[in-house]
């Protein structure tokens, strides 16, 4: 009895066995790569989020700036006749952001209530939340004080 030869030795379950191995594979390594690409995907979608948060909250600062960016005098001494000493100006920093700049402008109030000067003041480099306070010169004239923050300048805020 003359047999056929064999072409090929490897029996069908042997062949299914490779098959069902080669699907167990893929299916972890299926699940790891859509992982990995969800991972990816939500670390973009994040940051993407995150600069629009901060370029938002930039705006609503930079159109209310006088509100984050304070200024205030201790309690000065003055003459009835005229002058003020002991004079300093406070300014605060509420915000996130580095400010280059700020300029203070003080006027000096008269007793009869009209305006003596004004004399400007810039307060350099400061921190975030933190506050800067300068003493001021003695006058020989004004029985009073009104402060203002006039400019702010800063780079992080992008503020001219």
């Amino acid at each position: 009895m003359n047999m056929p030869p064999l072409e090929n030795t490897t029996s069908i379950p042997q062949q299914k066995a490779k098959k069902s191995l080669a699907a167990r594979l893929m299916i972890p390594l299926l699940v790891i790569v859509l992982a990995l690409a969800g991972y990816y995907l939500f670390g973009r979608i994040s940051k993407e989020s995150q600069a629009t948060r901060t370029e938002d909250d930039k705006a609503m600062i930079r159109s209310h700036i006088t509100d984050y960016v304070t200024v205030e005098t201790n309690t000065y001494q003055y003459s009835s006749l005229g002058g003020i000493h002991g004079l300093e100006v406070t300014v605060r920093n509420n915000t996130n952001y580095l400010i280059d700049n700020a300029q203070v402008r003080i006027t000096y109030i008269k007793s009869n209530g009209e305006v003596w000067r004004n004399h400007d003041v810039d307060f350099q480099l400061m921190q975030p939340y933190s506050n800067m306070t300068m003493k001021i010169g003695d006058t020989e004239r004004g029985t009073s004080v009104k402060v203002r923050v006039i400019s702010v300048k800063s780079n992080d805020l992008v503020l001219q």
